[in-house]
């Protein structure tokens, strides 16, 4: 087997240096590294399924419903407001519904009008939040400090 200072200044392609590397590794070091990704590829993905199913039925639910009496009014008046208010309907229905959701207890839920994103898990550093495309560029450099990776939920 080759030692691992020979792989240092070797010009290898990268499947040969992994390889390599994982031939010299301890079975127990292989298991661990084996682990990790699998982990972190079941547990985001499957958070984030979840968080995605629910705001599709809250903007499913905002559709069909509609702005309320009194949003239908403000918005008769300056039609701007029609797109926040359906956006603020959106957001309020999906965090009631991931509220509830009991294979979603882990996941933090920021109240309305606080700062932070909308959903987020402390104990991953893994975060969600509902926002255009064109706001999501802000909305990461506003929270990835502290709050750590962030993925985009669409509707």
């Amino acid at each position: 087997m080759m030692a691992f200072g020979m792989l240092a200044g070797a010009a290898m392609p990268a499947p040969a240096l992994e390889d390599a590397i994982i031939a010299e590794a301890p079975a127990t070091m292989i298991d661990v590294i084996a682990a990790v990704p699998a982990a972190i590829e079941t547990e985001a993905p499957d958070v984030t399924a979840l968080l995605q199913a629910h705001v599709d039925s809250a903007a499913a639910a905002a559709n069909a419903t509609g702005l309320s009496p009194a949003q239908a009014a403000a918005a008769a008046s300056n039609p701007g407001l029609a797109p926040a208010f359906y956006d603020s309907n959106v957001d309020a229905m999906a965090k009631a519904s991931i509220a509830a959701d009991p294979a979603l207890s882990s996941v933090q839920i920021t109240p309305r009008f606080q700062f932070g994103p909308d959903f987020y898990s402390s104990s991953t550093g893994q975060w969600w939040d509902i926002t255009t495309d064109s706001q999501w560029a802000n909305h990461v450099d506003k929270y990835t400090q502290q709050f750590g990776n962030g993925i985009h939920l669409t509707y």
